[in-house]
């Protein structure tokens, strides 16, 4: 089944029966666990982070929050896999795209123009002031609005997001076979209306698009129906 996701993405609202490909995750992505609840805490990072594409950084060698694969409507493992990850630090949340991909489509958009037709992350927070949404493709091209009270998007809105992009694979070539591309972004907290306190929350849901060829846009995401959870921070940020 397809999860539709709108208008930043593209997607069609409704859903449609699909094939999946045949991407998955190394060994070590397989071993980590589906989320079984809700809500995700998101602990202060262990150290720096860079952002680079690169998770080698002090910053994701301490705990995170994850989570775990993201899954079809109807509850199953979604292939190709992907999931999400989470940490916060100097009034940043830190955040990792995974996505698992046999052929990578990284078509060129302008910032907040839509992205059709590309591979793509779309992040909801809903937070006390409103419903933010936030799409990062695999060319790490960022689309992010402010949604009213009437469901209209307001693209003046920034989350001043920082974004790198690592791809193992070559993007836009069918003709060979690709792996995977990682996102890491850094959204200020203020842009979230968050302030680094432990116990501050906001709901989170996260969708991953895949321009397959041959079948279409496949989508996956994370919770029961796509409906995702929260996200809370853990131990409280010191600048």
């Amino acid at each position: 089944m397809v999860v539709a996701l709108g208008v930043l993405l593209g997607g069609a609202v409704g859903a449609a029966a699909v094939r999946f490909s045949r991407a998955h995750p190394a060994a070590h992505e397989v071993e980590q666990p589906v989320t079984s609840g809700l809500v995700i805490e998101v602990p202060r990072a262990a150290g720096e982070i860079t952002i680079d594409g690169e998770l080698e950084d002090p910053g994701w060698s301490g705990p995170m929050g994850r989570t775990g694969a993201f899954t079809t409507p109807d509850g199953r493992a979604a292939h190709p896999y992907s999931d999400a990850r989470f940490v916060h630090r100097n009034g940043q949340l830190f955040v990792v795209l995974y996505a698992a991909d046999e052929d990578i489509r990284a078509t060129s958009a302008r910032h907040d123009e839509p992205l059709y037709g590309a591979d793509a992350f779309q992040l909801t927070l809903r937070t006390t002031s409103g419903e933010l949404s936030l799409d990062v493709s695999a060319a790490g091209v960022v689309t992010d609005a402010r949604r009213s009270a009437s469901g209209a998007l307001d693209f003046t809105w920034e989350s001043h997001a920082r974004v790198a992009v690592d791809r193992d694979g070559t993007p836009n070539d069918p003709s060979d076979q690709d792996e995977e591309w990682v996102v890491e972004m850094a959204i200020p907290l203020d842009a979230l209306g968050l302030r680094g306190r432990a116990g501050e929350r906001i709901g989170l849901e996260v969708h991953r698009c895949d321009d397959v060829p041959g079948v279409g846009r496949v989508c996956a995401a994370w919770g029961p129906q796509g409906h995702g959870g929260v996200l809370v921070l853990g131990e409280p940020d010191v600048q």
